[in-house]
């Protein structure tokens, strides 16, 4: 039996139920987490009573539907992959150092093997099926799944691999085969007004086969997209008011400062970035 619920993060601040009452603003403004709360514990309660306590695991529910998933899966499926548990198993951390001859240039324990790499060798798999880059792991970043090592570009992607392997690990699943194919070539040109960048990116992207991408019209237009929809949720949110009346007439009203700017809380330099990104 599994309960559901958003217990919130004391160490970062979180409260009981943000989470969860965030996603029911949508479903039902008038949705009481607090009310809710006491409702379910009274009849989980009640069934641990009647069923028994040893086959109750409480799920954090916050975070996204698929997090949410994951984590039931990784409850009730003994097949369900997950990393290994470096407890169980040899990590390249375990394994002595190989050191060198100076003069021969063999290894000076050449009967100590290393480990088995999985399918993306020293590259991150979380980059390749996320981004399509291939980034260069780092060692010391490594899980293993039964018994390959797998290395990742920085800690996020490491914490994203470890919730749910199986959507990285593509050629497990089915949706590649071996040997994974690299991912199509990107490149990035820049240089000073009249240098050619333009014409040496068409020249490029007709030689090769490659789609030509815009990067700052492509940026410009996603942030106004963006912002366009912050605009609206705010909108809805606090509902609509008649516009404040103008002194000449065809003239236009001025800006609603409330649905046009963003709070202040609003990181905007993080949200470039992750745009940019």
């Amino acid at each position: 039996m599994l309960y559901l619920t958003d217990p919130g993060d004391e160490e970062a601040g979180t409260p009981a139920g943000k989470d969860v009452g965030a996603r029911m603003v949508d479903v039902d403004r008038h949705y009481d987490w607090e009310a809710e709360a006491g409702r379910a514990a009274a009849i989980l309660a009640m069934a641990k009573e009647f069923i028994g306590e040893d086959i109750v695991s409480e799920i954090n529910a916050s975070g996204s539907i698929d997090a949410v998933a994951i984590k039931i899966r990784n409850d009730i499926d003994p097949f369900f992959l997950r990393v290994d548990n470096p407890e169980d198993v040899r990590v390249s951390a375990d394994l002595p150092e190989r050191e060198r001859d100076e003069v021969t240039g063999e290894f000076a324990n050449p009967d100590e093997k290393r480990l088995p790499k999985g399918d993306f060798g020293d590259y991150c798999p979380v980059t390749y099926v996320n981004e399509g880059f291939l980034a260069k792991g780092n060692p010391e970043l490594e899980v293993t799944v039964h018994g390959k090592t797998y290395l990742f570009a920085g800690e996020k992607e490491l914490e994203d691999f470890k919730v749910n392997p199986a959507k990285f690990l593509v050629a497990q699943e089915g949706v590649a085969g071996l040997p994974l194919e690299p991912p199509a070539p990107k490149v990035m040109i820049l240089g000073t007004k009249g240098s050619g960048v333009t014409t040496q990116i068409r020249m490029l992207c007709e030689k090769y086969k490659l789609s030509e991408f815009r990067l700052k019209d492509e940026f410009l237009a996603k942030m106004k997209a963006e912002k366009d929809i912050r605009k609206r949720r705010r909108l809805l949110d606090r509902g609509f008011r008649p516009p404040q009346p103008v002194e000449e007439e065809g003239e236009e009203p001025p800006p609603d400062a409330e649905i046009e700017d963003d709070p202040e809380d609003f990181d905007k330099e993080a949200h470039e970035r992750d745009i940019l990104r």
